[in-house]
Order: structure tokens, then sequence, then C-alpha cells
């Protein structure tokens, strides 16, 4: 994932629902095991960063994940993020 070019991601946006850490090794199809993280924008590397919260004991032997939503925006209100590699432009409003 990278951030469309030119723009400023809205730290505001970037909170513990639009960036969700996951454990792939407990979930199921219809159940999502979800971990306590604090996110966070760092612009100084112009990465979301998610870790889990101080504190949580991770499973042992467990994949995790985590995943960004479409509620992360840029300051202009527009949808910040693009599949690395990709070429195609991001030009799109978030939903209200």
């Amino acid at each position: 994932i990278e951030l469309a070019g030119g723009r400023e991601l809205d730290p505001a946006t970037v909170t513990a629902t639009s960036a969700v850490m996951i454990d792939l090794d407990a979930s199921t199809a219809g159940d999502v095991v979800t971990i306590p993280a604090d996110t966070w924008w760092r612009p100084d590397i112009g990465a979301v960063v998610v870790v889990p919260e101080l504190g949580t004991v991770l499973a042992p032997g467990h994949a995790y994940a985590a995943y960004l939503t479409d509620a992360i925006t840029t300051t202009d209100g527009r949808l910040p993020l693009r599949k690395a590699g990709s070429k195609a432009s991001n030009n799109s409003t978030a939903p209200k």
C-alpha cells in the first residue's frame, strides 16, 4: 500500500477503527479476531503504523495482519491509498 503522490494524509483519520490488526490463525470466515492495537501516522517514513497495544500477549506461532479502511483520507477528503505499484491515479473522494 502506498499513498497517492503529492497528498497529505489526515492524521485524525488514522484510528483504531480505520487500521485494524487481526489474528489470522484464530479467525474464521464468520468471526474475525481483532487484536487491540495502537495506530498512528508516521509522516517521516510515510507509513501508517499498527502495533499491538502495550501489554497485549500474542499467541505464539500465529500469523497476524493489519488492514486499512477507506475511512483514512487526505487533508482534502480524498482516498489516499492505492495498491503499491499501481499506475492508476486515485482521484476519488471518500464516502461521507
